[in-house]
């Protein structure tokens, strides 16, 4: 799932840097619908199968995303846990940002935070308005860079990924974040969030892929 630039993987700047992703992560939607039992277990064997990363996305009223993370860092030892995405909507950019603080200082180099608008009812239901995207991912992003930390430890900036599929997005998050996570992304958009987003800059796309033979894919696919 997730595609590199040169030395994305090794980038370092004024915050704890990029935790370790592998070429090819485990993103899943359904995580968060599991019983946090079942959800250990999954990311339990996704690590002992070599996977070093696994990422999960938030809805409005599930899970949250933040407090699911925690859950999932400490149930493990390796992996990394990604928020792919947790809504700006749910909470304001210090409780994102000092969230995220607290969870890299517990696990140093296991957790990316990606971050999103997401979609107009996600706004709506928790009570806000969805307009200018693009200019609220902005502000929400400097906000999130000058945001106080009275907690133990320095107050670095943690590593944050904004979900960009659109040219203007893209160039925020090559602007003002780590870099990018493009959800179902095709090939010929990857190379294009590629040149936009530069080398220095992660590009985890997600894709989906059906695992079994053909005819149960269809047979799941018309269900």
């Amino acid at each position: 799932m997730t595609e590199m630039g040169n030395s994305a993987q090794e980038t370092t700047s004024d915050h704890l840097g990029l935790p370790t992703l592998g070429k090819v992560g485990a993103w899943s939607g359904r995580l968060q619908h599991r019983p946090t039992s079942q959800a250990i277990d999954v990311v339990n064997e996704l690590e002992e199968l070599g996977y070093r990363s696994i990422w999960f996305p938030e809805s409005p009223f599930g899970k949250d995303a933040l407090t699911f993370s925690a859950v999932l860092l400490g149930a493990s030892t390796t992996i990394t846990v990604a928020t792919g995405i947790a809504i700006v909507w749910a909470r304001d950019p210090a409780a994102m940002t000092n969230a995220a603080r607290t969870l890299g200082d517990a696990h140093p180099g296991r957790f990316l935070l990606g971050i999103g608008i997401s979609h107009e009812s996600s706004a709506v239901a928790r009570g806000h308005n969805y307009q200018q995207p693009v200019d609220t991912m902005r502000r929400y992003l400097h906000d999130m860079h000058n945001t106080h930390f009275d907690g133990h430890g320095p107050e670095w900036t943690p590593p944050v990924v904004v979900a960009a599929l659109g040219p203007r997005m893209l160039r925020l998050a090559a602007e003002l974040s780590d870099g990018a996570h493009p959800f179902l992304a095709t090939p010929e958009h990857t190379n294009n969030a590629r040149e936009t987003l530069g080398t220095d800059k992660l590009l985890a796309v997600e894709q989906g892929v059906i695992v079994g033979i053909p005819e149960q894919a269809h047979a799941v696919a018309r269900d």
